[in-house]
C-alpha cells in the first residue's frame, strides 16, 4: 500500500512535470547521461570542445586525446629570397604586433663551388648577418633541402629573417610558418648556436 510520503512525492513530481517545459527535461536527461556514462563514451561523442580566438575548434578523439586547433589561413606565412654570395638579404620581416613561428625552411642550392663547413647558406636574425645565425645548410652539391622545425623557431615582433651564402654558393631560401599574438613571443627563441660568430664557424 502506498504511504503518505510516497503520495506526496508523486504529487510534487507531477506538479514539476506540468510546469517544466520539454527542453528542461532534455537538459535533465543529458546531465544524467553525462554523470552515468563512462568518460570514454562521453569523449567518443565529441561533446567536449574548445574554440580558439580565431574561431577554430579543437575536439576530443574517441581515445580521449585533445585535437589541437589549426592556425587560421590568414596567419600563414610563406616567404622567399634569393641567396647571393657574401650578401645579406631580407627574407621576411615579422609584423610589429605579431610573433612568428617558423615551421620549416627549404634551401634550394643551384651553384656550389665545393663542400665543407665554410661553404654554406645561413639564416640570421641580424640585418648584417653577423653573430646571429640560427640555421644553415652545407650542401654537398646542387640540391634542394627542406628542414622541418618542430615545435618551431619563434621570432618576436619586428624581428627579421636574413639569408647569406659564403664562398661562391648561390641559391634561394623559402620559409614557412604562422603568426601568433606578439605577447606569445616576448623574445626570440632560437638555438643557442645563434650566438656563435661567423669567424668561429669559418
Amino acid at each position: 500500500m502506498e504511504n503518505s510520503e510516497t503520495r506526496n512525492s508523486s504529487r510534487k513530481l507531477a506538479r514539476l512535470g506540468r510546469r517544466m517545459p520539454a527542453a528542461g527535461w532534455v537538459a535533465v536527461g543529458l546531465l544524467g547521461a553525462a554523470v552515468i556514462a563512462p568518460a570514454s563514451a562521453v569523449a567518443a561523442s565529441n561533446l567536449v570542445g574548445i574554440v580558439g580566438s580565431n574561431g577554430a575548434r579543437a575536439g576530443v578523439t574517441s581515445a580521449g586525446a585533445l585535437q589541437t586547433a589549426a592556425a587560421s589561413p590568414s596567419n600563414f606565412v610563406a616567404a622567399h629570397s634569393f641567396a647571393n654570395d657574401s650578401s645579406c638579404n631580407l627574407v621576411y620581416k615579422v609584423p610589429k604586433h605579431d610573433g612568428l613561428i617558423i615551421t620549416s625552411v627549404t634551401f634550394n642550392t643551384y651553384t656550389v663551388p665545393g663542400s665543407g663547413p665554410g661553404i654554406y647558406t645561413g639564416l640570421h636574425t641580424a640585418s648584417n648577418c653577423e653573430n646571429s645565425y640560427f640555421l644553415d645548410n652545407n650542401p654537398a652539391g646542387v640540391s634542394e633541402t627542406t628542414v622541418p622545425l618542430s615545435p618551431g623557431i619563434a621570432l618576436k615582433g619586428g624581428a627579421g629573417v636574413y639569408v647569406e651564402t659564403v664562398d661562391g654558393v648561390l641559391g634561394e631560401v623559402y620559409i614557412t610558418g604562422y603568426l601568433v599574438p606578439s605577447k606569445a613571443v616576448p623574445s626570440n627563441k632560437v638555438p643557442a648556436i645563434a650566438h656563435v660568430s661567423a669567424a668561429q664557424r669559418g
